[in-house]
């Protein structure tokens, strides 16, 4: 049995992403040795240093309400407590992988649905510069453990549900991810969801394409079909479905179907218009297009007036020759 990690980075482009990989089995672990301090809640265990109180209290005086949203948007609630390190230094991170083979010094923070663990960064340090949200990644990885311990049976979800579900639960939608739907949906570029099921693309900007829409599809799924047939849709991978199957007999359209009715709510929702309206770029123009305008005017009142000048000039010129005769 293969343990999932999904792991959250940093960066311009990372912020946005968190990255599904496998390991090579729960053989690999290593121990992890106790030590900080615990917070016991309800459904989690959440181990920190002593000097990451304040991070620690924050995280668990919303660690309920997160438990909540996030379970019933999946209709599952985890059979055990989940355990969730915060770790401040590197070092700690490390040390609280249970793999072997560790996540790149970049990863902030990463879930291991199998093994019911959180593992998260609350902190950097001054060499690595930043900050980073302790509770926004904490929302994604646990919308992960969620998500994958529901469908454990069958492998685990389809990619795009997996990366789009848990930047639904986190509310991870930025300007930038707008701006991506847009720009997909004015150029008809979608990347076809069949592709996204097992991988998604190692190219910078196809993975950046790939993130946005499966957060837009899910939250179409979950505002257009409701949260009671995503359920059913939940259910019926659990019980083994195909995802095509699932989704016939959960929301009564195929992947297909459902895959243009999202399109054509986007290509309603997004016009050039709205685009450029919404990078700026649309107002600058009509600013542009004003001072253009006051330019023009200034210019034209300006040969008047000269036109004016010179004929008042011409005028008492006339004048001047007229009275000395």
């Amino acid at each position: 049995m293969r343990s999932s990690r999904f792991f959250h980075v940093t960066g311009h482009f990372a912020r946005l992403l968190h990255i599904l990989v496998f390991s090579l089995g729960l053989s690999s672990l290593s121990t992890i040795t106790a030590s900080g301090e615990t917070l016991q809640l309800s459904h989690f265990f959440i181990h920190y240093q002593v000097n990451e109180t304040r991070v620690a209290q924050a995280l668990a005086a919303q660690a309920d309400s997160i438990y909540r949203a996030v379970t019933a948007d999946v209709g599952y609630i985890p059979q055990r407590k989940i355990f969730v390190y915060l770790c401040p230094t590197p070092e700690c991170f490390r040390q609280k992988q249970p793999a072997d083979e560790k996540l790149p010094d970049w990863a902030v923070g990463v879930a291991y649905p199998q093994l019911n663990r959180i593992v998260l960064r609350s902190a950097l340090t001054a060499q690595e510069k930043g900050a980073i949200k302790p509770v926004e990644i904490f929302k994604h990885e646990f919308a992960h453990v969620v998500l994958e311990q529901a469908l454990a049976k069958r492998g685990g979800a389809p990619r795009w549900l997996s990366e789009g579900f848990s930047m639904y639960a986190a509310k991870q939608w930025t300007l930038y991810g707008q701006r991506t739907m847009a720009e997909v949906t004015l150029r008809d570029e979608f990347i076809p969801l069949t592709t996204l099921t097992t991988a998604f693309p190692a190219d910078e900007e196809a993975a950046r394409i790939a993130y946005a829409q499966s957060f837009s599809l899910v939250a179409f799924m979950l505002n257009s079909y409701g949260k009671a047939i995503f359920h059913k849709f939940i259910e019926n991978l659990r019980e083994g479905m195909d995802t095509n199957t699932a989704l016939i007999y959960s929301a009564g359209v195929d992947l297909p179907r459902m895959e243009l009715e999202w399109q054509a709510y986007l290509k309603k929702r997004h016009s050039w218009f709205s685009y450029l309206a919404d990078i700026g770029l649309f107002w600058f123009l009509l600013s542009l297009v004003f001072v253009l305008i006051y330019l023009f005017k200034r210019q034209k009142a300006k040969r008047i007036q000269e036109q004016w000048e010179e004929e008042e000039t011409e005028s008492n010129t006339e004048r001047t020759n007229s009275e000395e005769f």
